[in-house]
């Protein structure tokens, strides 16, 4: 009597080269990982080496103290005797004076609201021609030389 014989499937054993292959492979993956980790630290780095900016402390202003265009400032003469005002005043009533002064002498130019004609004793405190045009915001540019320049601190 014959014994039947049972057939064992053979197992293939891969290839050499598809053994380098997956060896390849798996070197890629983790030259990629290493790779994307330096960039990681580089970045750090950068950041770490990076001078720090400090911001200004803003200084809390005392809410009793009035801000600096507010302070009474010494004027000149000239404008002393143009606005008929003794003794120092702001530079904010100074302007809203000027704009009184244009509004009730109805100086300003009707075709372009935003000018003022000058007369007589405007022309002579700011030195230029009379009949001349000006900007409201030019105003400021010829007042400051009426407000004479203060010493400055030591």
């Amino acid at each position: 009597m014959s014994t039947p014989t049972e057939t064992i499937p053979e197992v293939s054993k891969p290839s050499i080269s598809d053994q380098f292959d997956s060896v390849i492979d798996r070197l890629n993956e983790q030259l990629n990982s290493i790779k994307g980790l330096l960039s990681e630290v580089k970045t750090l780095k950068k950041e770490a080496t990076k001078p720090v900016k400090v911001k200004k402390v803003k200084k809390e202003r005392d809410p009793n103290k009035p801000p600096p265009f507010t302070k009474p400032v010494e004027i000149s003469a000239e404008l002393r005797k143009f606005l008929k005002q003794d003794g120092d005043i702001s530079r904010t009533e100074v302007t809203q004076k000027m704009y009184a002064y244009i509004k009730d002498k109805n100086l300003q130019n009707p075709e372009m609201k935003r000018q003022f004609i000058l007369d007589k004793a405007m022309s002579k405190l700011f030195k230029v021609d009379e009949k001349t045009s000006m900007e409201y915001f030019k105003l400021q540019t010829h007042m400051k030389q009426h407000y004479p320049k203060t010493a400055a601190k030591a």
